[in-house]
């Protein structure tokens, strides 16, 4: 039976217009959401670069917009070489958590002037990468059906969700302890140093510790509070898992 337009998922219509055109248009919601943050990069990239102009140092900040822009096209490239395209919830989450990584959470100083914005973001990270790992397991799926598809693609998307947040975490800690970096906030707890060259921090299991798990733990909570509700809605209905992996592009008429 042919589901109303108010019953189809967002994907569900990706898949019918994309079918019935022979060509793959965007979402609305995602055209509107990459313009923002298109938009976004390119004014932190401006303003940086004005600053330096008026002799400012050059830092990080200035380098974040050309990171954002490159994963992004990093993004574009792998849609164009498998002719796939991301679920719109997808696309929206991943470009809007770049933006609020690079240029807001860098360039504009998020991370200092907004309370909580690296815990937001790690906990969103979770959400965004669970669902990119249930794409990536429908590809790994292939033809499998029913619950076995769906073990496939649940397993997938927890794995790679879980390993990226370890993996940060990895990187957080070879750039401070190899490029003198503060990713670990672990700088701002030195209260002084011993004749031996031991730090005294203000707390006595190290604010690097802290929130490296801290920044596991929210990270976890937001895998969960996705994992464990889709997993029961595929258990009950496997072919939903459909309507959240990659979209395929139609060859043009």
């Amino acid at each position: 039976m042919k589901k109303s337009a108010a019953e189809r998922t967002i994907g569900e219509e990706e898949v019918l217009r994309a079918e019935e055109s022979g060509v793959y248009k965007r979402h609305p919601a995602v055209i509107a959401v990459r313009s923002f943050v298109y938009s976004v990069i390119l004014s932190a990239f401006i303003y940086e670069l004005v600053r330096v102009g008026k002799g400012g140092e050059v830092t990080m900040r200035l380098f974040s917009p050309l990171i954002a822009s490159a994963c992004l096209g990093v993004i574009e490239l792998i849609e164009k070489a498998g002719r796939i395209r991301m679920p719109a919830y997808l696309d929206i989450a991943a470009h809007l958590f770049i933006c609020g990584c690079l240029p807001l959470g860098s360039t504009y100083a998020f991370y200092s002037v907004v309370p909580g914005w690296d815990k937001l973001l790690h906990t969103f990270s979770g959400f965004v990468f669970y669902f990119s790992g249930l794409c990536i397991g429908g590809l790994l799926a292939g033809k499998a059906e029913g619950r076995r598809r769906v073990a496939i693609v649940v397993v997938t998307g927890l794995a790679i969700a879980l390993s990226v947040g370890y993996l940060w975490e990895l990187f957080e800690y070879a750039g401070d302890s190899l490029f003198g970096m503060d990713n670990q906030r672990w700088q701002g707890g030195i209260l002084g140093m011993t004749e031996d060259g031991y730090y005294i921090t203000s707390d006595p299991r190290g604010t690097a510790l802290i929130d490296t798990m801290t920044d596991m733990l929210v990270n976890f909570i937001g895998i969960m509070l996705c994992f464990v509700p889709t997993l029961i809605a595929f258990l009950h209905k496997p072919s939903r898992v459909d309507n959240f992996t990659f979209v395929k592009v139609p060859k043009k008429q």
